[in-house]
């Protein structure tokens, strides 16, 4: 289920990703004004449910 709180996640990504398509956790953090455990904690749950690819060393 999406909810409120995802859907402003994946917007924040869309949001956020330039022309490399990836943004990092740390942008994501300070954009939504959110702490990086919890950003990281999130994105975890984003691409456990299939919205979101990460990279490592690169962001979602």
């Amino acid at each position: 289920m999406l909810t409120e709180e995802k859907e402003d996640y994946l917007k924040a990504i869309l949001t956020n990703n330039g022309d490399k398509n990836f943004v990092t956790n740390k942008i994501l953090s300070q954009f939504l004004n959110i702490k990086p455990p919890s950003v990281s904690e999130m994105v975890g749950r984003l691409e456990k449910a299939g919205y979101v690819e990460t990279k490592t060393y690169k962001g979602v």
